[in-house]
């Protein structure tokens, strides 16, 4: 009969359809797996890329932060020594300004002591010299009164 043999073309048909379905199914799972681990190979190495270029990044980023901090530290290092080096100098001119005074003030005093004894010593030549002018004006009068006396 006719619609016996529509049905079983119908049941060939799905059956057909239904295997080449399979196939397709086995197909996609052989091409998942094989595109899977493609797609696994590709991460990998996408993986390892951005790990290089991570590592990469960071190896620069440490190199500069490290030459900013050693930047950082000659400056200060610069820093402390000039003003290391100022307070330094500002000890030193004190110290020899108030050996400077220290010496001018002894230099005084020893002119002072100097002054006082040629000042003694110019008065005791001017106490001999009115002395010695003095026995001579009385000697002169003696001799005077002498002249006079015998005259």
């Amino acid at each position: 009969s006719g619609m016996e043999q529509v049905r079983r073309e119908k049941e060939h048909s799905e059956r057909e359809l239904l295997g080449i379905i399979e196939e397709l199914n086995q197909g996609r799972k052989e091409s998942e797996e094989v595109s899977g681990e493609k797609t696994r190979e590709a991460l990998r190495r996408q993986e390892a890329d951005l790990r290089s270029a991570f590592d990469a990044d960071l190896a620069g980023a440490l190199e500069r932060q490290e030459a900013a901090l050693k930047g950082e530290a000659a400056a200060r290092e610069e820093s402390a020594l000039a003003s290391l080096t100022e307070d330094l100098h500002q000890k030193t001119e004190s110290a020899l300004s108030s050996l400077r005074r220290e010496r001018e003030g002894e230099a005084r005093a020893a002119l002072d002591v100097a002054m006082a004894a040629k000042a003694k010593e110019a008065e005791e030549a001017l106490a001999s010299l009115s002395r010695g002018h003095a026995a001579q004006l009385e000697e002169m009068v003696a001799a005077h009164s002498e002249e006079g006396a015998s005259l």
